[in-house]
């Protein structure tokens, strides 16, 4: 089995399907079943030509080669950008999604208002070439990158019936970008930041337009809710400011702990560093500060009726002088800035009540 592509080989079928299904299965087809979660994949560029080199790349645009891939997968023919360096234009939201450092977008404009924005026409930017880019440094911001391209789904599927065809494996896919479909996987490996446009935290804003187009909506004030929820952004911040230690305490999952000890440059690094925190901006206590709370606009009714578990809130702290035209209008716009603000998910759990601990 390929190592780079299935990096995160994950569970035996029976703790998905129960054990009874999977020995069903085995007795009725003879063969097992795998479940995977491919994350990764390896490829060779072309010898010469467009695309052999980052000194020698095609060029296009994010929306461009999202079109073309579908194009040639509706048509079933070969994809004649797999492992070729393209260049590229488009807008940069960091992740902590895997290993990823995010992904790229054709516009500002088509982040937003894309009606398939949490990945039609966009590419993972798997990483960076070179380690001095770092994701929260140019988070938001528009981007001139080369990187070599290819369909982490098409290889994952090749990988799946090479499997099958020799091993008599069937090969599930679950998990990792290509859960969600195929062409959430187009990848951008070893990236060079060519030019950095515009930004960081470029975001539309403004509050006259929370009603017209923004999809948060504030917590109203005097609702019963804000004083729990106060409650939980200060013990956040309180807990940020001890370390990093002390943050990921705070988590469950043992997995996922080791994996952010083992990333200097994600964004519990950036939060907790002692010297480089945002919040060594805030020079007086949190109440001397700015703070609002806001809601998915599809949840507010949940949150008025009392449906907390149904309504997703944040807690942001200004870091500016004022926010009052700059708070957030998109849950998008919560993650990963710290310039004019600082926001964090903050969840209610039957028992616990309002918590930043997920």
């Amino acid at each position: 089995m390929n190592r780079y592509l299935y990096a995160a080989l994950a569970l035996v079928a029976a703790q998905f399907f129960g054990v009874n299904d999977v020995q069903a299965q085995q007795n009725n087809e003879g063969r097992d079943i795998a479940i995977v979660m491919p994350n990764t994949a390896n490829c060779t560029p072309p010898e010469s030509g467009l695309g052999s080199s980052p000194d020698e790349p095609l060029e296009l645009s994010p929306g461009e080669i999202y079109d073309l891939i579908a194009d040639h997968l509706a048509h079933d023919e070969t994809n004649p950008y797999e492992c070729r360096w393209i260049r590229m234009i488009g807008h940069f939201r960091a992740t902590n999604y895997w290993h990823y450092e995010g992904r790229i977008f054709p516009s500002l404009g088509a982040y937003y208002f894309d009606p398939q924005i949490d990945g039609a026409r966009s590419l993972i930017i798997e990483n960076f070439a070179n380690s001095e880019t770092q994701k929260i440094t140019i988070q938001a911001s528009d981007i001139d990158i080369t990187g070599l391209f290819y369909d982490l789904c098409a290889a994952a599927d090749a990988e799946a019936r090479q499997l099958e065809d020799e091993e008599g494996i069937t090969v599930i896919n679950m998990g990792g970008p290509c859960h969600y479909g195929n062409l959430n996987g187009l990848m951008l490996a070893d990236v060079r930041l060519n030019q950095h446009l515009a930004g960081p935290e470029l975001r539309m804003r403004g509050e006259a337009n929370r009603d017209t187009f923004g999809r948060l909506a504030i917590v109203p004030e005097g609702h019963p809710a804000r004083p729990e929820i106060q409650n939980a952004i200060v013990d956040w911040v309180a807990t940020v400011r001890i370390g990093e230690e002390a943050y990921l305490e705070k988590f469950e999952d043992a997995q996922w702990i080791e994996e952010m000890r083992a990333n200097a440059n994600d964004w519990q690094s950036v939060l907790t560093d002692p010297e480089e925190s945002p919040f060594t901006r805030l020079s007086h206590g949190i109440d001397q500060h700015e703070t609002d709370f806001f809601v998915e606009r599809q949840d507010l009714s949940n949150l008025l009726t009392g449906e907390y578990r149904r309504a997703d809130v944040y807690g942001c702290i200004c870091l500016a002088e004022t926010c009052n035209d700059a708070w957030p209008l998109f849950s998008g716009d919560t993650r990963y800035f710290q310039r004019d603000y600082i926001c964090t998910r903050i969840d209610w759990r039957e028992g616990a009540g309002w918590s930043a601990w997920h």
